[in-house]
């Protein structure tokens, strides 16, 4: 059976979706469609919606009025440094995770970044899982010891009532007193031996509901993370926007992300095939907060699908670009391995693996 809104519904939801548009000044258009089962969706996202969605009339599109970032900010501020310069296309993606960087490729407000940024890292979560099931199982055998030790004093306590059993039945002083010594030294055995199980038991369980609640937590936020698409980021200049999923790699660390309503200035990628080992790059991200770090480093060679370099890549500095001297993009900073009493060697992904992956959105020729 198909459902259908009533008319009155309808109308509420056109004006509020009119209303959040006129206020936004940048909103997206508004898609409608019917699933298998005939229920209705709704959405702002082109990209999620399949090919029969229908179009609401009467909202504002996502291109309309387009703000020119990249003319007032070089007017704002003036750079003279292309490295400065390139610091205008880095945003700080936040998502349900944490934060990261990613940056603009293109004018029409294309970001690109890392998926882990988006998603967390699956190799992180891989481990993550895995000790949770090794924590899991210790928990599980240190419960089945607590309720064998639990076991053991009950039948130590019912041993007492049959001492005590012995004690009035004895019928000689002799024989009584032996048991009223022994039944004394027992109780005393059992107060100490309930004491300290009682104690396991409520800091066993004190622990337990910590982990519990933490593993829970990790778990909420990592399946969150896999099913959201929309993400918030942060300008140059401190204003925050929302921006939406457009693609993410199956193969690789990599994802777009679009900012609508506006012109934005970007860093022009360059094909990493022509640098050399020793040519000085420069990291640009958000590690740990602090805003457009920029670190200096070479080239230190290529390895499998990535370009290695000195610069320091710090967490938060994930999706970021890796910039020649020029202030062109060779790599998305991906990655660093750190090694035995030695500074961390960064990863980063070419470029054009980027450009490639994300080919039906992004245009560029002659790079």
């Amino acid at each position: 059976m198909r459902h259908h809104i009533s008319s009155s519904c309808w109308i509420v939801f056109t004006l509020s979706i009119l209303f959040v548009a006129m206020v936004t000044g940048a909103s997206a258009g508004i898609y409608k469609y019917q699933d298998a089962d005939g229920n209705w969706h709704f959405t702002d996202n082109p990209y999620e919606v399949p090919q029969d969605s229908e179009k609401l009339e009467g909202v504002i599109e996502r291109n309309a009025g387009l703000i020119d970032l990249k003319e007032k900010w070089d007017s704002q501020y003036g750079f003279q440094s292309v490295v400065e310069k390139a610091t205008l296309s880095i945003v700080q993606i936040t998502s349900s995770i944490g934060t990261g960087t990613g940056f603009f490729i293109s004018d029409d407000g294309y970001i690109l970044t890392n998926k882990h940024v988006l998603r967390g890292d699956e190799e992180a979560i891989h481990q993550a899982n895995q000790t949770f099931r090794m924590i899991d199982e210790n928990i599980q055998t240190y419960e089945e010891s607590l309720i064998q030790q639990e076991s053991d004093l009950k039948r130590f306590e019912n041993n007492l009532t049959d001492l005590k059993g012995k004690i009035e039945a004895s019928k000689s002083e002799r024989e009584k007193s032996f048991y009223e010594a022994q039944y004394k030294r027992d109780v005393e055995r059992y107060r100490i031996w309930k004491r300290n199980i009682e104690a396991s038991r409520a800091e066993y369980e004190q622990g337990k509901t910590d982990y519990d609640r933490k593993k829970n937590h990790f778990r909420r936020t990592t399946i969150t993370a896999g099913l959201i698409s929309h993400f918030a980021i942060t300008l140059y200049d401190d204003t925050e926007h929302d921006v939406y999923l457009v693609a993410e790699s199956t193969d690789h660390d990599l994802a777009l992300l679009k900012l609508d309503g506006y012109t934005t200035p970007f860093i022009e990628p360059m094909d990493p095939s022509g640098v050399r080992r020793g040519e000085s790059v420069y990291a640009i991200g958000n590690p740990i907060n602090f805003r457009n770090s920029v670190s200096k480093g070479v080239v230190s060679g290529f390895e499998q699908s990535y370009i290695r370099t000195d610069a320091k890549i710090y967490p938060g500095n994930s999706g970021g670009p890796l910039i020649t001297q020029e202030g062109r993009a060779i790599g998305i900073n991906t990655m660093k391995k750190l090694t035995h009493k030695f500074e961390g060697i960064g990863f980063a992904l070419p470029i054009d693996l980027a450009l490639e992956e994300f080919k039906e959105y992004l245009k560029f020729d002659g790079m």
